[in-house]
């Protein structure tokens, strides 16, 4: 046979050898197919769901610049420049129990930087208007393009006749409302003010880096009399460098080795199993003359014709998947790198697999091909007398291929492992706490001053109107206070002392921020208390009061004591005013609001009440209350205090569930995530396990009709096959249970203190219906054995395999 040219005789051996054994041949092709057709579709939604992320800004305004109308007019003509979008936020109002908003945004803007979807034309003229459709709603009018419409845009009370020219396609039901005007409404709404037009900016470059998109701007505006202090990153950088996703891509890395070590692992394993089982055949082979060199090639032969009808199936069935659960991010080009890849992958992997198997079929003589056991091995022989029970004779077998037996268990018990850390993560994780340790360290409900009074469209109009009313008469004050918990359900009021303020800055991307918010202002005590969680500087009271100095959060761009800040607000002498303040020092908000929440909301900086006195001239520096109600009273008490603000143009209210319900959401994409890698991995392990019941289906058909002839009974042969099966159960529900709560644990510890938002909970629900899943198919296996068993008499199993 080594003589001649048999390449011919080799193939149709190969061939022949498939078609004798449609079991083998169809698991084996089916295993490659899944474990194909799961990487490619888990790499197409990764991919996915990136590049759709990355739509939201491929084609959108990298920078947004604050303009004049002659500036506005020469940066269109600027050749750097590929469009400009106008947008202004014109003002708005309180009306009842709604804030309307009023903006305005021209045909470009619309089109290039917003993702909505409307009926009808852009306003152009002068009376014209766009509304949402839940605005309508609100109105209880049914009206559409090109009616007319009579509305108060100012909240002055002064209600217009508009013509509608678009209805924009939102339902959502929300109490805070937009209208878009025209450039000339926007201009007759503002009468003599000019309308604040912020130019969205595409650039003609494709740098996504901060630095190179500001470098590139600064160029490009150079003779349009635009200060660099004008010009705003979008969040175009942040998507499209992954910046905003830092956190995510550990977890996705993750999820793709998990998803190829694990095709990798079921892939061996089958070709393992499919090779051992047919050692005696290649054996026999080698009696008649087969050299190693030929059961090489035929064993590969057999691998190379199941990778050619498994791979195909697997990317055909991937590419429908990837294609069904994220549509928006199918593009070609990654459909077609990644079928490239995954298949190169499959292909690596099988001949990887295949090695070890093609070594024992090639260094098997034919006296040991003939007895060959998959199950035989190098451990030491122990011996001992136990009854043959079927219990007994399900663990000799459980235990007689440990390392198979140890692959199968770990794979099923990886995948609850990884459930039951998941679901513990995701009953533990509290959104509400997190919530409450971030912006309502005390309470459920808050009252601030409003910055401005009912509308920003009246001639009055007052921007540090806050500051004002603590300067005059806080209405903050005790007697509202003292109102507040005479409420039916208020357990207590907490009041707040901070002032409005703006520092400006630059950003971490280079650009200059100004943010304002309430800032909390510093007693003598407090400087002591907050001592202990300083990173750099001093507390002392006396030294940040005689010399204005802050204290500043870690996460500002310059927070390095002896650096300065602009420091922006409201002076004694009811003018505005703007200074460099000295950063005396640097505190980490974490540290603070967990041991000392002085304000809600994570504050920028810290001033001392001596400082806030001379530069602002604040006494009462009341800024919010916290107001904790007893919780089956919550709602009762919620109407009650909105009544209150509704009632008073000074005061307005904000509620805890409005963030919980925001931060929720996020919790649950991430979450989402770990179940679908623990979904993942329990295919897998379902394909691992058919395979080893499988293997010892054809393993021991000898060894049961031997049983049977000595006269062990159908009844205690299905006892033993069941009990084998229960005992893959057992040892899954062991790993998931035992490992999966302390890494729960473990996991949720970590969580909290880095992020307190973990109330440590066990979610008995999905860990009992992950191990009922697997006892089912446990059973449809057994049921599935003991089935083929019946099909054959005990003459039949007692012959050797031919």
């Amino acid at each position: 046979m080594f003589q001649n040219n048999n390449r011919a005789v080799i193939k149709h051996l190969a061939k022949n050898n498939l078609h004798t054994d449609p079991t083998r041949r169809y698991v084996t092709t089916l295993t490659i197919a899944l474990s194909v057709c799961l990487i490619l579709a888990v790499s197409l939604v990764i991919v996915g769901n990136e590049a759709v992320h990355i739509s939201t800004q491929e084609s959108k305004a990298q920078v947004k610049i604050g303009v004049t109308e002659d500036q506005l007019t020469k940066l269109k003509e600027q050749p750097d420049i590929e469009w400009t979008g106008e947008y202004a936020n014109i003002g708005y109002s309180y009306q009842k129990d709604i804030t309307l908003n009023v903006v305005y945004e021209d045909q470009t803007q619309i089109e290039n930087q917003e993702d909505f979807s409307y009926k009808g034309t852009i306003p152009t003229a002068k009376n014209e208007v766009m509304l949402p459709s839940n605005y309508l709603s609100y109105l209880h009018s049914d009206a559409k393009p090109g009616d007319i419409i009579s509305l108060d845009l100012t909240g002055l009370g002064q209600k217009k006749d508009y013509r509608i020219s678009a209805v924009l396609d939102y339902e959502k039901q929300t109490d805070s409302y937009i209208v878009w005007v025209s450039k000339k409404g926007a201009q007759a709404l503002l009468k003599d003010k000019p309308v604040p037009v912020i130019a969205y900016t595409r650039l003609k470059t494709d740098a996504v880096d901060s630095s190179d998109i500001t470098d590139f701007t600064y160029k490009a505006i150079q003779s349009t009399g635009i200060d660099k202090c004008q010009v705003q990153l979008t969040d175009y950088f942040a998507v499209m460098s992954g910046g905003d996703r830092k956190s995510e891509k550990p977890i996705i890395i993750m999820l793709g080795l998990i998803v190829m070590a694990l095709a990798g692992i079921v892939i061996y394993s089958i070709f393992y199993s499919s090779v051992t089982k047919k050692v005696h055949e290649y054996g026999q082979l080698r009696t008649i003359g087969m050299t190693k060199k030929q059961v090489r090639k035929m064993v590969r032969m057999e691998g190379r014709k199941l990778a050619s009808h498994g791979i195909p199936f697997g990317v055909i069935s991937g590419l429908i998947i990837g294609y069904l659960m994220c549509p928006n991010g199918f593009r070609i080009k990654n459909a077609a790198v990644w079928t490239i890849i995954v298949s190169l992958f499959a292909l690596i992997t099988i001949k990887l697999s295949m090695g070890k198997s093609v070594k024992i079929a090639a260094n098997t003589s034919p006296i040991e091909g003939s007895r060959f056991s998959f199950y035989t091995g190098s451990r030491k022989v122990k011996k001992a007398k136990h009854k043959l029970t079927p219990y007994y004779l399900a663990l000799m077998h459980f235990n007689e291929n440990r390392k198979k037996t140890a692959v199968t268990v770990l794979m099923l018990g990886l995948s609850g492992i990884l459930l039951v850390t998941t679901s513990i993560l995701a009953k533990s994780l509290n959104a509400e706490k997190m919530v409450q340790f971030n912006s309502f360290p005390k309470g459920e409900l808050y009252l601030y001053i409003q910055r401005i009074s009912k509308s920003t469209f009246s001639n009055d109009i007052d921007y540090n109107r806050d500051t004002r009313l603590q300067q005059k008469n806080n209405p903050l004050n005790k007697s509202l206070q003292a109102q507040i918990k005479a409420i039916d359900g208020v357990k207590d009021v907490t009041p707040y002392n901070g002032v409005s303020l703006t520092i400006t800055s630059p950003s971490f991307g280079g650009t200059i921020i100004s943010s304002t918010n309430i800032m909390p202002t510093l007693t003598r005590e407090e400087c002591t208390k907050i001592s202990p969680i300083l990173k750099e500087g001093t507390t002392d009271y006396d030294i940040l009061a005689k010399q204005n100095g802050i204290i500043i959060s870690s996460g500002e761009a310059n927070a390095k004591a002896g650096s300065k800040c602009q420091i922006s607000g409201l002076g004694k002498d009811g003018q505005p005013f703007s200074m460099d303040l000295p950063v005396m020092g640097v505190y980490n908000n974490s540290d603070l609001m967990e041991k000392c929440p002085l304000m809600p909301g994570s504050p920028s900086f810290l001033i001392t009440d001596e400082s806030v006195q001379k530069l602002m001239g604040v006494t009462d520096q009341t800024g919010l209350l916290a107001i904790s109600v007893e919780p089956e009273k919550l709602d009762a008490v919620t109407k009650q205090v909105k009544a209150i603000s509704d009632a008073s143009d000074e005061i307005d209210m904000l509620k805890l569930s409005d963030s919980v319900e925001a931060r929720q959401k996020m919790f649950n994409e991430k979450v989402q995530m770990l179940y679908t890698i623990a979904a993942i991995i329990f295919v897998f392990g379902i394909i691992s396990l058919i395979n080893t019941v499988i293997t010892q289906l054809t393993s021991h058909k000898l060894e049961f009709g031997l049983l049977q002839a000595e006269g062990m009974t159908s009844r205690q042969v299905k006892k033993m096959l069941v009990t084998e099966n229960l005992f893959y159960t057992g040892g899954t529900a062991v790993l998931s249970l035992g490992i999966g709560s302390i890494l729960g644990f473990i996991l949720c510890n970590i969580i909290e203190k880095k992020a307190h938002c973990i109330i440590f909970h066990f979610e008995w629900s999905i860990v009992l219906v992950f191990l009922l899943s697997l006892l089912i198919i446990q059973m449809l296996l057994s049921a599935y054995t003991v089935s083929s068993f019946k099909k054959t008499s005990i003459i039949d199993r007692l012959r050797m395999p031919e």
